[in-house]
């Protein structure tokens, strides 16, 4: 029902940013779906979260790395996020959400707590009769949602990859989710797309991603927002974000038509002499895949 990309890259002097594309797909359990979701939200003012899957655990995903952040300001003295520790507070927050999982699954089956559960099993006043099943829900409940997280540490990009399971994935290039991740992540590989590339490379490079994944991936929506994310103190006091104008997504278009862009073949050229191999002595007669005979200046192959 989605697809989400973040890819990182940099300007003329060197200057880290991150692009990134959403489509605005939503679907129901019924209905075929409609271009109404916005999927950037944001953790706070400089950290955004990009989600696919079920809307309401990704805002819960995201309201748990708020908690986690209220946590750390509020020690003494206040602890801040830092190249040293961006990587455990992503990872925090996934095993913090996975514990308010495992008290919903256990309160909807018995009323108890995930620690209260615990307790009365060990104590044996709930049999394993019913223990099991329970701790069986809790191990398969997952994310439903997947997400990207896009955070920048003194002037530097990480970006990082929430799957539903709860594994968490530091991405250096780029970082994709949703129904569209396989048809997206095989253009950027082909462009290799890499964190060096440049803005406007990158622009070009999501826009593709996105635009392709649209045209094979149903659930994939062909309207997309496409946005520059720049570093706290480069023009504003927080990460700000400059979008792709309908203009830019025009001369994209252009772009991928006119130059970039893989075209459909409608003709082919002879093949010239010696590009054929016959099959010598074949007994098309017990072939279980009998072949044709080809003639020998390739004419089949012509326009």
């Amino acid at each position: 029902m989605t697809l989400c990309i973040a890819a990182a890259c940099e300007d003329g002097r060197g200057r880290q940013r991150v692009v990134i594309g959403t489509d605005w797909r939503i679907s129901g359990s019924i209905a075929a779906g409609a271009d109404i979701q916005d999927k950037l939200y944001w953790i706070n003012d400089d950290i955004a979260v990009l989600i696919s899957g079920e809307v309401t655990r990704a805002v819960e995903l995201r309201d748990t790395y708020r908690k986690l952040l209220r946590s750390m300001e509020s020690k003494k003295p206040p602890q801040s996020l830092n190249h040293y520790n961006i990587r455990s507070f992503v990872s925090a927050g996934c095993r913090m959400y996975k514990r308010n999982l495992a008290d919903e699954v256990v309160t909807f089956a018995t009323g108890l707590t995930y620690e209260e559960f615990r307790k009365a099993v060990a104590k044996k006043e709930i049999p394993q009769s019913v223990a099991i099943p329970v701790y069986q829900k809790v191990e398969k409940q997952d994310f439903e949602c997947d997400v990207l997280i896009v955070a920048f540490i003194e002037d530097d990009q990480f970006i990082f990859q929430i799957e539903r399971s709860g594994h968490v994935e530091e991405c250096e290039n780029f970082g994709i989710v949703g129904e569209g991740t396989y048809m997206a992540e095989a253009f950027l590989y082909l462009r290799e797309h890499s964190s060096d590339c440049s803005v406007g490379l990158a622009l070009y490079d999501v826009w593709e991603a996105m635009k392709m994944s649209a045209t094979v991936v149903d659930s994939v929506s062909g309207e997309c927002t496409i946005d520059i994310l720049y570093p706290p103190g480069e023009r504003g006091a927080h990460v700000e974000a400059e979008s792709l104008s309908s203009e830019g997504h025009k001369f994209m278009l252009e772009m991928w038509k006119k130059r970039f862009g893989i075209r459909r073949v409608k003709s082919f050229p002879r093949l010239p002499k010696g590009s054929l191999e016959a099959e010598e002595d074949r007994d098309s007669s017990t072939s279980e895949h009998p072949m044709p005979p080809i003639a020998s200046d390739g004419s089949e192959f012509e326009d």
